[in-house]
């Protein structure tokens, strides 16, 4: 069955309305001040998370943290996995780190371990998932590192899958998943309960890295929702493709027939004129400065200008500029646009009419105003160009006498 124009439209705007409101569902996630990772292009990096995490949990490192940060990624571990890797407080002085080791076909990120005790392997990813299963390999390694797996009973080995919440789950079952989130708090707990006892350094250090890791991870839920909206482009391309082409036509409509819309509802003494492609321009003739060149070869002093194009009528709300012209001395008629008296009466007027005035170091413009147009009320651009021009009166009054008094 063939829809009518009616129906057409109904099921266009039920469309739109759909995705309109889950638009409105998916949140936003909040920005935060850049961390130095950030600002140096490496945030994203697993190389210098692996760094950083390796470097605060090593009791051996400098940081004057000893065991506190190590004892909280195990305090994650044992508190949301069903990881048996716990090691007694007495031992973490005695847990030895190193990155990067070699297994028999790979290069897991960090391994723990307590000689001849127990070892914990751990690949973490930032952003990515694991590639070509590499879990499977490195559980299946007989040795990782200098370390024979062998050595070891079954319940001292121990593999940490660290990842964000988001990411899918390891190929291999050795492997536990360990949420970045659920480190971050337990060490975020710890820094904030012993400030003043660590190095100013190593905490603002250690509380830089964290914050660099929330950020990320509320980045990775930013790049979720940003797929969320992308797929409501997909889901809903047929009705926007559909109502941005007819946005398009109305432009072009609009642009082709704006002189004569305006023409329909200002008075003679208005003048008007297309600047490029797409600025619409209108002035007055008492704007143009008396010369003896031919009234065609005269340029007015300023002119009220709107953009007719996709980007500003889109707003529903485009703006309009009242701007000085090229044609003659542009200082000049600045000084005088900015002279006391004329910006207090502009001033005077702007609660009345709704307009923005604007500093002289701004712009070339001296102020700016919106104009609403319903084009599905079958109200016209140049229509209500010249309506919204035509009511700021005395603005227009004060410019004619500008002009005037021009020399």
């Amino acid at each position: 069955m063939v829809q009518s124009e009616d129906e057409s439209f109904e099921a266009i705007q039920s469309q739109l309305k759909q995705l309109s409101g889950s638009v409105q569902q998916i949140p936003q996630s909040p920005s935060a001040p850049e961390s130095v990772l950030s600002i140096l292009g490496e945030a994203r990096s697993e190389t210098s998370w692996e760094a950083l995490l390796e470097y605060f949990l090593d009791p051996a490192t400098p940081n004057g943290m000893e065991t506190d940060v190590l004892e909280a990624f195990f305090d994650a571990i044992s508190k949301t996995t069903q990881s048996k890797v716990s090691p007694r407080s007495h031992h973490l002085s005695a847990v030895e780190i190193e990155s990067q080791i070699s297994v028999d076909d790979g290069v897991p990120d960090l391994l723990l371990w307590v000689p001849g005790d127990w070892f914990c392997c751990v690949e973490l990813k930032s952003h990515s998932g694991e590639s070509d299963e590499q879990t499977l390999r490195y559980a299946a390694s007989e040795s990782i590192g200098s370390l024979t797996v062998s050595d070891f009973e079954p319940d001292d080995r121990h593999y940490i899958y660290l990842t964000p919440s988001t990411t899918p789950l390891p190929a291999s079952d050795e492997f536990v998943p360990l949420d970045w989130e659920a480190v971050v708090d337990e060490v975020r707990t710890v820094l904030n309960g012993n400030r003043g006892r660590y190095p100013v350094k190593s905490s603002a250090q250690l509380a830089d890295f964290l914050d660099t890791i929330e950020d990320e991870l509320n980045m990775t839920e930013q790049e979720r929702y940003q797929r969320e909206k992308a797929q409501l482009v997909i889901d809903h391309n047929e009705a926007l493709n559909e109502v941005q082409t007819a946005f398009e036509d109305v432009i072009k409509a609009e642009l082709a027939a704006w002189e004569d819309d305006f023409a329909d509802v200002s008075s003679p003494r208005w003048n008007t004129y297309m600047a490029g492609q797409k600025y619409a321009r209108a002035y007055r003739d008492e704007w143009v400065l008396q010369t003896e060149e031919s009234s065609e070869e005269q340029t007015p002093l300023v002119v009220y200008e709107l953009q007719i194009d996709k980007d500003n009528l889109r707003t529903g709300s485009p703006e309009i500029i009242l701007k000085r012209t090229s044609g003659v001395n542009q200082d000049s008629v600045y000084d005088a646009l900015y002279e006391d008296s004329i910006q207090n009466e502009l001033q005077s007027l702007v609660p009345r009419h709704n307009v923005r005035i604007l500093g002289r170091s701004e712009s070339t413009n001296t102020l700016e105003l919106n104009v609403d147009i319903e084009l599905a009320a079958g109200e016209t651009v140049g229509g209500q160009f010249a309506t919204r021009i035509k009511a700021l009166e005395p603005i227009n009054q004060l410019i004619d006498r500008l002009v005037a008094d021009f020399e």
